[in-house]
């Protein structure tokens, strides 16, 4: 339940959830289709003092429920630059989840084409390359009882919400908005990033299996490397754990 009274920080785009005033470096994460900052709260408790966990809140969801969502990704990344630029004062690696892989992407080739750094890492989980999630023919907005069947199936939201109408409206539309900030967006050619990109897959992930990520690697002209976890598409909650062990290891190697 979203608590009403809670304010909005200055920066509505970013939370951080524990500040680590002396952390050497920030990770920057953004939720999934539908998601909210609050993904990721329970991150800094799991990796080490000197990451400091700084999520992406967008408009319509969390704290900013009573905004209206994005309708077009350029906006989106537009603003979410300009948010993020006055970190920029230390390393900057990136976490994205399915549509957070594609906004941090985009938001990675925006700090470069504004002259910022570079994220040093960019880790995308559960996501198709881009070349085949943004390939897929365009399909139409998915009705209310597609958008249901497809939370059920990837499973991580309770029965109990999905038949309550007020709930169930209040999830179902920013999931709306975020499958459309994909139908709607084209990638411009651009030269790919130097950044290390790491690709994480599930097991059980039917749409972004091993064949679905290898294609990442044309993203970057760095480092590049998948891992493989246990679960579904949700599998940055359920394998966690080892998700965020596998993550702590790859940012200590990019301080080193």
């Amino acid at each position: 339940m979203i608590d009403e009274e809670v304010r909005v920080p200055p920066n509505p785009w970013l939370v951080t959830w524990a500040p680590r005033p002396a952390a050497t470096l920030r990770l920057l994460c953004l939720a999934p289709a539908g998601g909210a900052a609050t993904a990721f709260r329970d991150w800094p408790a799991e990796l080490p003092p000197h990451v400091e966990v700084v999520a992406v809140e967008l408009p319509g969801r969390g704290l900013r429920h009573r905004e209206a969502p994005p309708a077009a990704m350029e906006p989106v990344v537009a603003e979410l630059c300009a948010a993020v630029r006055p970190l920029s004062d230390r390393p900057l690696a990136v976490f994205g989840h399915s549509l957070g892989a594609l906004i941090g992407l985009e938001l990675a080739h925006g700090l470069r084409a504004a002259g910022l750094p570079e994220p040093r890492l960019l880790t995308v989980a559960a996501c198709p390359a881009p070349q085949r999630a943004y390939a897929r023919p365009r399909r139409p907005e998915p009705s209310e009882q597609e958008l249901v069947a497809a939370l059920r199936e990837q499973g991580g939201v309770p029965a109990r919400i999905l038949a309550d109408d007020r709930y169930r409206a209040r999830l179902l539309g920013p999931l709306r908005a975020d499958v459309a900030l994909v139908e709607t967006f084209t990638p411009p050619r651009r030269p790919p990033l130097t950044a290390r990109l790491h690709a994480y897959w599930a097991a059980d992930d039917a749409g972004a299996g091993a064949a679905e990520v290898a294609g990442w690697q044309a993203e970057t002209s760095g480092d590049f490397g998948t891992r493989r976890f246990p679960g579904g598409h949700l599998f940055p909650v359920s394998a966690r754990a080892q998700l965020l062990g596998e993550l702590a290891g790859d940012l200590r190697a990019i301080l080193s």
